[in-house]
């Protein structure tokens, strides 16, 4: 992976990330005061794409009585996107860092917050949630396959997951296969898979370097 160039002032970690559940909360808690503005210099337009895709897909109603997780959620830039783009069920959020959660709950978007780790099981009982939106978030998740096994776990029949990953980490964490191996299990059945889209185009170390996919499937 190339090198940062001080577009991110972290030494590199922000391009070639980590796995490690005390590393990623101890970066993004440092960043939480800043992250809204600087991801918005970089412009980063994934959240509203992802809340686009995740509301077009969910069929089953968009109602007061549906419920939809923001796998982390971070500061909340997705939940607020769901919400501007007329999402009015019941929105919950779970991230690794305390200080992002704190700064999400300020927005008044979500109406539950939690620390969790998506490297262990979801704290949702089975087919509790009409749908996941998860952006930003699988470069730290080196298991793409067990990720994805606990979502269809926790979505009911026809709901919806949406995600993104990296397309310089599509191969390395073979999505392809993944994704394969859910719609052959009957799990899910994927009715949008994109191109490499620009990520950060605003960041020197990303721009046409990095780009990222987005994954939609409904849940069987």
């Amino acid at each position: 992976m190339p090198p940062m160039t001080g577009s991110a002032g972290d030494d590199g970690w922000l391009v070639a990330g980590s796995s490690s559940q005390h590393e990623v909360r101890q970066y993004y808690d440092g960043l939480a005061a800043e992250y809204d503005a600087t991801l918005g210099r970089w412009g980063y337009t994934a959240p509203a794409r992802a809340a686009e895709l995740l509301l077009g897909g969910l069929t089953l109603a968009t109602g007061a009585t549906h419920t939809v997780l923001d796998a982390g959620c971070g500061t909340g830039l997705t939940g607020r996107c769901l919400r501007a783009a007329g999402y009015g069920g019941r929105l919950l959020g779970i991230d690794l860092s305390p200080a992002s959660l704190a700064l999400a709950a300020q927005g008044e978007v979500y109406d539950s917050l939690e620390e969790a780790d998506l490297q262990a099981p979801l704290p949702y009982a089975d087919r509790s949630l009409e749908g996941i939106v998860c952006v930003g978030v699988l470069t730290y998740v080196p298991d793409v396959v067990a990720v994805w096994h606990e979502m269809c776990r926790v979505v009911r029949p026809g709901g919806v997951i949406v995600c993104t990953q990296r397309h310089d980490l599509w191969r390395e964490r073979r999505c392809d296969g993944a994704l394969h191996a859910l719609e052959t299990a009957k799990r899910w059945t994927v009715f949008h898979l994109s191109t490499p889209q620009p990520y950060l185009p605003g960041n020197d170390d990303f721009a046409d370097h990095i780009r990222v996919r987005f994954v939609a499937a409904r849940v069987r």
